[in-house]
């Protein structure tokens, strides 16, 4: 009765043990560095953060102003930290790339050795939510931009003006 009781335990704690496992390897500790490992995962990344810059419609905005007064407000305008909101929404779109890059190691983890077709598989899965995260963030940091340049436009206007 003993070992039959084992046996029920066991097959109870082996799918809390993975769970367990599973939450730990999804987990990000904050302040580590996590190293993304498949290519669609670094080229999402790299085209959400290609996406924030915003320097050539900055410098468009700002070459509209002429004169000493539009430089001496050109350097306050850059002494100040406009693109925090664009930083946190790359950072946490980042995160969630993060995630998803775990999800397909998990999975790919599962695949016999050796087998490309399983490991692609993995990655596959998981490319429409990379895709459509993708999409959400550089529709959300381009909505940033825009307001960040008519934040920045407004403050041109009334510190040449004034």
């Amino acid at each position: 009765e003993h070992s039959s009781q084992m046996r029920t335990a066991s097959r109870y704690l082996r799918p809390a043990f993975v769970a367990i496992v599973l939450s730990l390897i999804l987990c990000q500790v904050e302040g580590a560095d996590y190293t993304l490992r498949y290519d669609v995962s670094k080229e999402t990344l790299q085209s959400v953060t290609a996406s924030a810059d915003h320097s050539a419609q900055q410098s468009q905005l700002l070459n509209g102003y002429k004169g000493q007064k539009a430089e001496q407000c050109k350097s306050q305008l850059k002494q100040q930290d406009w693109d925090a909101d664009i930083r946190n929404a790359v950072e946490g779109t980042k995160r969630k790339i993060e995630y998803i890059d775990r999800l397909i190691a998990i999975e790919a983890a599962g695949c016999p050795a050796k087998s490309k077709n399983c490991v692609k598989l993995a990655i596959d899965n998981n490319t429409g939510d990379l895709e459509a995260l993708e999409e959400k963030s550089k529709n959300s940091i381009n909505a940033l931009k825009a307001t960040v340049l008519q934040k920045q436009k407004a403050f041109m206007d009334k510190c040449v003006s004034g």
